[in-house]
């Protein structure tokens, strides 16, 4: 590998960790999911749910609201049906339809679910729409979704980093929730997997998120920072987040840790501001606004107009660096931000010593990079990298160490290949939850959204990887896809919680001991192509809309019903006798 070094003097060298330490989880391979589960939803806070939604319901009845929801459901919210609740949205994760209807559908040409049996589809929508985690208020005060999510969001929190105490490596990204409805927090980024929704802040370790900072219009909801008397500078509100979520998790036992960051936080200050309570910090880096010196930026702008540099070259500074302000200017600030130093930067060319060092690296184009924890003079590892297209921008240089290969082993710095390897915590989190997410197009109310979709979809991808792990330590294979264990976790939940284990949402007919097509003795219409019959019995659209159903010469020998013959090619006497049977045992029950 060529290796360009520049002659800026090096007055840096990263400190070494001896042994940096590896996460480390508090739960044992015989705990099953449920009991995870309960630790992350216990009974005790399911219940506060439970007092808090009917009280919200009886606010809004005596308000005199007319949703006919609140009109139809006189029966109060349990502990054991939100338990239910949540096991038939984990269902649906795993078995998607088209339409909520279809899970609660009769019809012979649909499958069965078995939802249908412990609780019907009136009720889910009701708890759907009217489940309140927060405590209600008696007045008009409106609470913003971040509130009413932060009761259950801080103890998932709280929990994550009991149950996996994060190890050395961590990265630090963005997250998208989907939403499409109307709310003053929601953004756009058409560049990402999911273009419209809310934007989180989120660190992870290896897919187990660990901690999270809602974006909203207001500003980013997190912990302000403390700085030192001799740190001129503030950090911005993107920057400081990512400080903020770092020192939320408990100290390493290494006493240092590491996180991975991309460009869009990266920046020299926020690297030195980390570096100074312990923790190194490694990621790409822009040339705009990141801070590094302008020969690396003559040097980027140089490659994407030439395109000459030859690939695997490596290029490397440290020295004075330049102190400069993330929010601008701030000669005479009218205010202080909460938590903010008093120490802020006031003059223009301050400079002073940075141990940031700063890398560029020609891959398929030039990256530049922002490192505490590595110097580029690490000994390279041996990767067997693909060789580009040849639509590639920088195909003239990028090809030319494959030739004719289409793979080939070639070496790579170290710090390029740590920062491909660990960046990826966020994002494996995100596969996990899109794997399995909940389809449903939600455009009312972001709560839902963010309890339904977010929060219970982080509770479940935990505790997958949670059992992973688990098993791993135990020297146990644990090869359950995870929409095998959100299968297992749905059983679990029912036997628990539900209170019927079979039900009417059965598709078998009845007996048809008694029930026999027999010859008429004068011709009449078909009750089940009754349009009428079709949309409110069975609850679906008839193919075709007539006046009048058409006539046949058979019927029920036992119901006296007209019902079309099997020549005909429907089914109408099945589907008749299915609707009979599933009254017949409604009344039994």
């Amino acid at each position: 590998m060529l290796r360009n070094w520049n002659t800026v003097e090096r007055s840096y060298q990263p400190e070494r960790v001896p042994n940096p330490t590896r996460r480390e989880i508090a739960v044992e391979h015989t705990e099953s999911a449920l009991d995870l589960f309960l630790r992350y939803v216990p009974e005790d806070l399911v219940s506060q749910w439970a007092l808090w939604t009917n009280h919200r319901i009886d606010i809004r009845r005596r308000k005199g609201s007319k949703v006919k929801t609140l009109l139809s459901q006189k029966k109060p919210v349990s502990t054991e049906e939100i338990y239910v609740f949540f096991a038939i949205i984990l269902y649906m994760t795993v078995h998607r339809e088209p339409t909520l209807r279809q899970y609660w559908s009769d019809r012979p040409d649909q499958p069965t679910h078995k939802v249908a049996g412990h609780m019907g589809r009136n009720r889910f929508v009701f708890i759907f729409r009217h489940l309140c985690m927060w405590q209600p208020a008696d007045d008009d005060t409106k609470f913003s979704i971040w509130d009413k999510i932060r009761p259950w969001s801080s103890h998932i929190q709280t929990l994550n980093v009991q149950l996996w105490k994060p190890g050395f490596e961590i990265s630090v990204d963005e997250s998208m929730v989907r939403y499409q409805g109307r709310s003053r927090d929601t953004v756009i980024i058409k560049s990402k997997p999911i273009p419209q929704g809310f934007k989180l802040y989120s660190a992870a370790e290896s897919g187990f998120m660990l901690t999270w900072a809602p974006h909203t219009k207001a500003g980013i909801q997190m912990d302000p920072l403390e700085y030192f008397p001799d740190e001129l500078y503030q950090l911005s509100p993107t920057r400081a987040v990512v400080a903020s979520l770092c020192l939320r998790l408990p100290p390493s036992p290494s006493g240092w840790r590491h996180i991975f960051v991309d460009n869009y936080f990266t920046s020299v200050n926020l690297f030195m501001y980390l570096h100074r309570r312990k923790i190194f910090a490694t990621g790409t880096a822009r040339v705009s606004n990141s801070g590094i010196d302008e020969q690396f930026a003559s040097l980027k702008e140089f490659d994407d107009s030439k395109k000459r540099i030859p690939w695997g070259s490596v290029f490397a500074s440290q020295g004075q660096q330049r102190v400069y302000s993330d929010v601008g200017k701030l000669k005479k600030p009218k205010s202080k931000p909460p938590g903010a130093s008093q120490h802020l930067q006031t003059e223009e060319n301050l400079t002073t010593p940075a141990p940031v060092n700063q890398l560029a690296l020609k891959d398929c184009s030039l990256v530049v990079f922002l490192s505490t924890a590595y110097s580029g003079r690490e000994d390279e590892i041996i990767l067997t990298k693909k060789r580009p297209s040849e639509s590639s921008t920088h195909a003239v240089t990028s090809r030319v160490p494959f030739g004719p290969n289409g793979t080939k082993e070639l070496p790579f710095p170290l710090f390029a290949t740590a920062y491909n390897y660990h960046m990826n915590g966020v994002d494996i989190a995100d596969q996990l939850r899109a794997d399995c997410a909940y389809q449903r197009r939600i455009r009312r109310g972001g709560f839902q959204a963010l309890a339904f979709d977010f929060l219970l979809g982080v509770v479940v991808a935990n505790i997958f990887l949670l059992q992973r792990e688990a098993h791993c330590n135990a020297q146990q294979k644990y090869r359950t896809p995870q929409h095998q264990f959100r299968q297992q976790l749905f059983l679990q939940l029912i036997e628990r919680f539900s209170r019927s284990s079979t039900g009417m949402g059965t598709t078998q007919p009845i007996s048809t001991e008694n029930h026999q097509i027999e010859r008429a003795t004068e011709r009449g219409r078909c009750r089940a192509c009754n349009s009428t019959f079709q949309r409110k019995i069975l609850g679906q659209q008839p193919g075709k809309i007539v006046k009048f159903a058409p006539k046949t010469m058979f019927r029920c020998s036992t119901c006296k019903v007209h019902l079309c013959g099997k020549r005909t090619g429907r089914d109408c006497f099945e589907k008749y006798h299915i609707w009979v049977g599933k009254v017949a045992r409604r009344l039994d029950n």
